[in-house]
């Protein structure tokens, strides 16, 4: 179920950045991929439940990558408005789409 539920939060946060779900797997360093697959390693943790190892291997990350990135998005929430409104926005998409496939 927590894979499910992955899938559906790379569809709506590559959605939200306007680019696709093959692009935040992909190895791609340029910031406008980057930051959102970090948005989605701290999203896959926090809303899906999934340990920095299941993480990592949906997007062939390592641990300690995946955790690095859930850390600095963590932070960053804290300072950074604009992301905070980003994330809550994805987390209010996630809810409504869980409650209309429940």
């Amino acid at each position: 179920m927590n894979l499910i539920k992955a899938y559906y939060l790379l569809a709506v946060v590559a959605d939200h950045y306007g680019i696709t779900s093959k692009d935040l797997e992909s190895g791609d360093h340029r910031q406008s991929i980057a930051k959102p697959r970090r948005i989605v390693m701290y999203l896959c943790g926090d809303l899906c439940g999934m340990d920095a190892r299941k993480i990592g291997s949906l997007f062939n990350q390592s641990i300690s990558s995946v955790w690095i990135a859930q850390r600095s998005i963590r932070k960053e929430i804290l300072t950074n408005e604009e992301l905070r409104r980003q994330v809550q926005e994805i987390e209010s998409r996630m809810e409504r789409l869980w409650e209309k496939l429940a």
